[in-house]
């Protein structure tokens, strides 16, 4: 929860793993559209021509901007919902990027998803710190996920904890 509300979402189409992608090519099989035409193979999806594209196609570009920049967005194509009264959400079906299938509240995600990236301002309980750093993957030499970007909001831990009432709890 962010200022006092939920950001949700809902999954309509199929899951990444059983999605229906183009050849090498770029072509879909017969019966079948890309979901975007900016995209390349390694990250189109393609949708059954006769379902609704809106409906069906992943979100492959989400940000948090301030209202006064929805207009950029919007003739790029994007869509807004407003967020609060100064920021709405923007999101995209047709930016060149993978579908968007995982989220994280975090300062940098990990390439090693057991760890959990520290805030360089945050302070930390002497037995929170050992639970807390990113350490480099042994397969791919990579400290940080190079497949998360930002989504433009902002947040530190307190507030996450205060607006979520766990402060309450403890």
């Amino acid at each position: 929860m962010f200022d006092g509300k939920r950001v949700c979402g809902k999954n309509n189409g199929d899951t990444f793993l059983l999605a229906t992608r183009p050849s090498l090519d770029n072509f879909c099989p017969d019966t079948y559209s890309p979901c975007s035409t900016k995209t390349d193979a390694d990250q189109t999806i393609c949708y059954k021509t006769d379902a609704d594209h809106d409906e069906v196609c992943p979100i492959t570009d989400i940000k948090f901007v301030e209202t006064t920049a929805v207009d950029d967005y919007t003739s790029s194509g994007y869509k807004s919902v407003l967020f609060n009264s100064t920021a709405s959400i923007v999101f995209s079906k047709d930016a060149p990027n993978l579908p968007i299938t995982t989220t994280k509240v975090e300062y940098q995600p990990c390439m090693d998803s057991l760890y959990f990236s520290s805030s360089p301002n945050q302070f930390y309980y002497d037995a929170e710190v050992e639970r807390f750093g990113c350490v480099m993957e042994k397969h791919n030499m990579l400290t940080y996920d190079p497949r998360f970007t930002t989504s433009g909001l902002h947040t530190d831990l307190y507030e996450v904890q205060k607006t979520s009432t766990v402060l309450d709890r403890l």
